[in-house]
C-alpha cells in the first residue's frame, strides 16, 4: 500500500507509460510525458462515469476495507 498524491501517481504513469482515470481537479496538473483528456460520449457531451463498489464477506483486503470506510463517510447521507 502507498500513500500517494495525484502528482505522484501522474509521474508513475509517466515513468511506466500507463494509464490512468482521474477527476477534473487534475486538470492543470502536470508530468513529463502524460496528456490529460477530457472523455466524451458520442453525443459529443462529457462523459459522466459511475462508481460501484461490491465487499465480499471473505475478502480480507485492509486497503479496501479503508477505502470503502473513507467513501461511505464521506458521500452517506
Amino acid at each position: 500500500m502507498f500513500d500517494v498524491s495525484r502528482e505522484n501517481v501522474l509521474t508513475m504513469v509517466s515513468a511506466a507509460n500507463y494509464a490512468t482515470l482521474t477527476t477534473d481537479a487534475a486538470m492543470g496538473s502536470t508530468a513529463p510525458g502524460v496528456v490529460l483528456r477530457n472523455i466524451y460520449e458520442p453525443t459529443g457531451n462529457t462523459a459522466q462515469l459511475e462508481y460501484a463498489g461490491y465487499w465480499r464477506s471473505d475478502n480480507e483486503n485492509p486497503a479496501l476495507a479503508r477505502l470503502l470506510d473513507v467513501v461511505s463517510r464521506r458521500y452517506s447521507g
